[in-house]
């Protein structure tokens, strides 16, 4: 809305902000106003012939941009009984009854594939009178985004093969991103196949190099593998991309539990969470140095602070049931593996 926005644009220059600032510090952030707008343009006193009044604006307003924001407040006002039946033709914001009640348009009736839930929540595309069909550029980024989807899902669902077998099937433009061979070579981790995975990840490695998804992962496949030197040389290509990253210190903790040094590679698990304490491989992964070092104590409560984040995720009842299988605790142990 016109107002809110030069208000916001008077208050941050007030407090010493400036727009056209290419970085935000936490010093600006901290002095710029965040209160709402006491008095914000009254949308609905604005009739559809009327023009836009000047007396809440800073300064006059161009007759041309004042017509496009006329424009998108028609739009954005809902459509009443009375504008739908006693609007005139001959206004140029006035429209029939036919396109006051037109459905939307569905993209998944256009598709020959069925649509994931999840993605056809936001595939739902308003059409109008001008514009009747999506191009095949649309359709084919919608295409893209269902083919990474069910492969993303067959994942998440620990279907590995499948999953591998759907990302492999893409086209060679959609199977050369950093992204699918990140996924793949993550289902060759589930499955155990390390080399594979690794042979995965580097070539994410090659395509997108500042991307550090998944790198955790990455990392856990050189420790699996004993390839402490590469191992090392992730951890510091890492820290040099970026240093507040957990995936940056999951690997480097991983490097130090690589070198039995215990009682470090925690610490760097521990900084990993203090960066993102919504990261749940890093719970994990100090759970499992506190196995190492015989405190079970400790390593309980990581392992359960990753289930309170995803109760799904089975690293965490595998580190569990190894605590209760080492206490002699079978049938609780037993419990946490099934």
């Amino acid at each position: 809305v016109p107002t809110r926005l030069f208000a916001a644009a008077s208050s941050s220059s007030q407090s010493g902000l400036s727009i056209l600032s290419p970085m935000l510090t936490p010093t600006t952030l901290n002095s710029f106003d965040f209160s709402p707008i006491a008095t914000p343009l009254p949308i609905s006193t604005v009739s559809p012939s009327s023009t836009l009044p000047t007396q809440d604006l800073p300064y006059a307003i161009p007759i041309a941009t004042r017509r496009k924001i006329q424009n998108d407040i028609d739009e954005v006002r809902p459509v009443t009984r009375s504008r739908v039946l006693f609007a005139s033709n001959k206004d140029e914001n006035s429209f029939s009854v036919n396109e006051a009640i037109k459905p939307k348009f569905n993209i998944e009736s256009s598709l020959n594939n069925s649509m994931p839930p999840l993605i056809s929540a936001f595939v739902n595309v308003n059409v109008n009178e001008n514009d009747n069909k999506l191009n095949k550029t649309n359709l084919e980024i919608f295409k893209t985004l269902i083919s990474y989807g069910n492969g993303f899902k067959l994942l998440c669902n620990y279907q590995c093969k499948e999953a591998l077998s759907h990302f492999q099937s893409l086209d060679h433009s959609l199977l050369d991103t950093a992204w699918v061979q990140c996924q793949i070579g993550r289902a060759y981790f589930e499955m155990g196949a390390y080399h594979k995975s690794k042979k995965a990840f580097e070539f994410a490695r090659k395509l997108e190099p500042y991307n550090l998804q998944g790198m955790e992962i990455f990392s856990t496949v050189l420790w699996h593998l004993r390839l402490d030197m590469e191992l090392s040389h992730l951890a510091h290509q890492l820290v040099e991309v970026d240093k507040v990253s957990p995936q940056t210190w999951c690997a480097v903790g991983n490097c130090f539990s690589l070198q039995k040094e215990h009682e470090t590679a925690l610490k760097f698990f521990q900084r990993a969470i203090q960066i993102d304490s919504k990261f749940v491989y890093a719970y994990t992964l100090a759970g499992h140095e506190c196995v190492a070092k015989d405190d079970f104590d400790k390593a309980q409560i990581y392992f359960r602070n990753a289930l309170l984040l995803d109760e799904r995720h089975y690293n965490a009842w595998y580190g569990l049931g190894m605590i209760f299988f080492k206490q002699q605790k079978y049938e609780t142990a037993e419990f946490h593996f099934s």
